[in-house]
């Protein structure tokens, strides 16, 4: 397996309550499914049965790994991660921009979705594949806070 590092993205639809007491350091972690990576230090951890939910310790981000399974594309891997992490609901598709295949993954989708200007979000996700199954990291985080916080977190996951 490869390493790959995934940049802070957002995802309106996963924020919630507050989460358990901060990781004491970075510690290696793995979905359901399998994919490794790096939950950061200070940063909350949930495992759910098809995906994990880190929080930041700002309590406005929240990351969610999904593994999503086999699906015809990008947007499909996506609807079945949001059933996952928002069962009732998400905000509604704008955009799917392909992005470079590398770091073991076979094919990597950048997709976003609108957001009213009052929320101050931004909603993105990248849903990865590597043959048949998809892993869809997905992100919170308030507008003001996304360029510093992209700055200074990244996840580094495996194939």
């Amino acid at each position: 397996m490869r390493a790959l590092t995934l940049a802070l993205i957002a995802s309106a639809a996963m924020a919630g309550s507050a989460m358990a007491e901060g990781l004491a350091a970075d510690t290696p972690s793995f979905t359901p499914a399998g994919s490794t990576f790096t939950a950061p230090k200070a940063w909350t951890a949930e495992r759910l049965p098809h995906a994990m939910v880190l929080g930041a310790p700002e309590g406005d981000t929240r990351l969610g790994i999904v593994d999503a399974g086999e699906a015809p594309d990008a947007k499909a891997a996506a609807e079945a991660a949001w059933a996952v992490l928002s069962p009732g609901g998400h905000p509604p598709f704008k955009l799917a921009v392909p992005l470079t295949a590398r770091d073991g993954w076979d094919e990597r989708v950048q997709l976003e979705y609108e957001t009213s200007p009052n929320e101050h979000r931004l909603v993105l996700a990248i849903a990865e594949r590597v043959g048949k199954a998809w892993r869809w990291p997905s992100w919170t985080a308030r507008k003001p806070r996304w360029k510093n916080a992209a700055r200074r977190r990244t996840l580094p996951c495996r194939a």
